[in-house]
């Protein structure tokens, strides 16, 4: 029995074709219909028993095996989430090319889509048919999927009767944590990626690092996982470009000096997000590539690694890179040669300001990131702090500056 047919060119589960809809076979090309219903597995059937013997002999028993279980998990999808369902079909193929595994197009077996995102399968349910000759690679499948959004659920062809399949295994599927499906709302696909650690070296290699060499150890800064595109946060001496991430498992740092953790990040994408500081004897701002040139690592790391780690204007931001990008400067004092001494500037994305102080050969005095944008009154060249956050006990007086903020007592008193 065929459960497999193209209807304009598309593989159609029986229980995607109507009564008397005539759909194609695709192993002999010729016309189907379905039948079957309560007792037998809804399935298709040529128009003469000739064509169906003929066509039988061409088809491999595993193959319609697999074809099977495929229709009837499409039928069972139909059954429990229909109403919710905005489509459901056989072997959907859709577009993975923004994760690392290797494939760019997945193929699921049986999908259901939800016209609404479900709160606990995501936009939709995902059946894999495991059978001997058809195997997937469970684990970058799965990561693909959850990763797209969608719930998934791993299934023996073996665990399918002759009519349907349980509704309460795949249920538990789901629910039992030692069996093979995954929701979106318990599940990341950050479980399924291969752990980068497990290619990392155990002992701390021996590298020519000039901060190791003169201060006894390395100058680490940490790199944050919301500015790596696969969210992996470590450590990267500014000195040597070495790195190293704590694994969980192991209990231990592990070394990474080939780049294995290393996003593949241009540059070019921190031109708007980080701020370089003055240099008195040229014009300012310095150039973004002039800047670049002052954190180019003596070894491994990459600019972009170094720069992130060790600028604090690189911060998590809703923007399209995660951190925050800003507009040109907003200059609030300058200094007796004209030079800008204080800096406000604005996030492209989002109410974020941040407050730059300069000082003697152009090198960053102080740095303040507000929420929004500080009232006008404050004395920007004063601040040592973010006065909304300090808690100081000489808050209350009335004629003299914060010592730990700088603001004055009685703008404080009188502005807020």
């Amino acid at each position: 029995m065929p459960f497999r047919a193209l209807r304009d060119g598309v593989v159609v589960p029986p229980a995607s074709v109507s009564q008397g809809e005539p759909v194609a076979c695709p192993t002999c090309g010729g016309t189907m219909y379905v039948r079957g219903g309560d007792q037998r597995a809804r399935h298709f059937y040529h128009q003469s028993a000739e064509a169906e013997d003929a066509c039988s002999r061409r088809r491999s028993g595993e193959s319609e095996t697999h074809a099977e279980a495929v229709a009837i998990a499409v039928a069972t999808l139909q059954d429990e989430f229909g109403s919710q369902a905005a489509g459901v079909g056989a072997e959907v193929q859709f577009d993975v090319s923004d994760t690392r595994t290797i494939p760019d197009v997945r193929r699921a077996d049986a999908l259901l889509e939800f016209d609404e995102s479900n709160p606990y399968f995501g936009r939709g349910i995902i059946i894999e048919v495991q059978h001997k000759h058809h195997s997937k690679d469970v684990e970058a499948t799965t990561h693909d999927y959850l990763a797209a959004g969608y719930s998934v659920a791993w299934i023996q062809a073996a665990e399918f009767d002759d009519a349907s399949l349980d509704a309460a295994l795949l249920n538990d599927r789901f629910e039992d944590p030692d069996q093979d499906g995954y929701s979106v709302r318990d599940h990341s696909a950050r479980e399924f990626e291969l752990r980068p650690s497990a290619r990392l070296e155990w002992e701390q290699p021996r590298v020519s690092c000039a901060y190791a060499d003169q201060f006894d150890g390395h100058a680490w800064a940490k790199f944050p996982a919301y500015a790596h595109p696969q969210e992996y946060e470590y450590q990267v001496c500014r000195g040597c470009g070495l790195r190293k991430q704590y694994d969980e498992e192991l209990t231990r740092y592990v070394y990474d000096r080939e780049g294995v953790l290393a996003p593949e990040t241009p540059v070019s994408v921190l031109e708007d997000a980080v701020v370089p500081y003055v240099d008195l004897k040229r014009d300012f701002p310095m150039s973004f590539e002039e800047w670049m040139e002052t954190r180019a690592p003596s070894g491994g790391a990459t600019p972009f690694e170094i720069a992130v780690a060790v600028n604090d204007s690189v911060e998590p931001c809703r923007g399209p890179h995660r951190i925050h990008e800003w507009e040109d400067p907003e200059v609030i004092e300058e200094d007796y040669n004209g030079v800008p001494s204080v800096t406000l500037r604005a996030c492209k994305h989002c109410p974020v300001h941040y407050l730059t102080q300069f000082w003697k050969g152009g090198q960053t005095e102080l740095s303040l990131m507000f929420g929004t944008r500080p009232p006008d009154w404050w004395n920007f060249g004063g601040l040592r702090a973010n006065p909304r956050k300090c808690m100081s006990r000489y808050h209350g007086r009335k004629d003299d500056f914060c010592p730990d903020c700088g603001l004055a007592f009685g703008q404080l008193a009188s502005g807020e």
